[in-house]
């Protein structure tokens, strides 16, 4: 069996989050989201609704001279993000700045990684200095039946 060890990005390294999902946090549904590949897999676009009805998209585009994906994401809220990927074991990385409405920011970073029954683990931290991380939010992204 192929090892999961990261070694690079590439444009299949966000494939096993591609799909329908109920996304649930501390035991309770918190949402739904669907990841879907465009443009030949050279893009991907999240789009995200919570239970209480706020929206958000993500997108993702490939940058094959960097071996990187970027990640551009907004929300009927609080500003948006913009991070770049690395590659983690069984998963990869978001790290990168959230800029606030007000002019603020902070660095955060997002950890997705594949569980072995095909669920999909989201961990979002965020960080004033770099060094001191607080996570944000947990959650398990369910394969939906929908």
């Amino acid at each position: 069996m192929a090892s999961l060890v990261a070694t690079a990005v590439d444009k299949s390294s966000l494939d096993f989050w591609i799909g329908k999902w109920v996304v649930t946090a501390g035991g309770k549904k918190d949402g739904d989201d669907v990841v879907e590949k465009w443009v030949a897999g050279n893009a991907i676009v999240e789009h995200w609704k919570d239970v209480d009805g706020h929206e958000g998209k993500s997108f993702f585009y490939f940058m094959p001279e960097k071996k990187q994906w970027k990640q551009v994401w907004v929300t009927d809220g609080e500003g948006y993000k913009e991070k770049i990927s690395e590659p983690i074991p069984n998963g990869i990385r978001f790290a990168g700045t959230v800029f606030l409405p007000d002019g603020k920011t902070y660095q955060d970073r997002t950890t997705l990684t594949k569980l072995p029954n095909g669920d999909v683990r989201q961990v979002i931290e965020s960080s004033r200095d770099g060094k001191e991380w607080k996570i944000r939010y947990d959650a398990n992204y369910h394969r939906s039946e929908t």
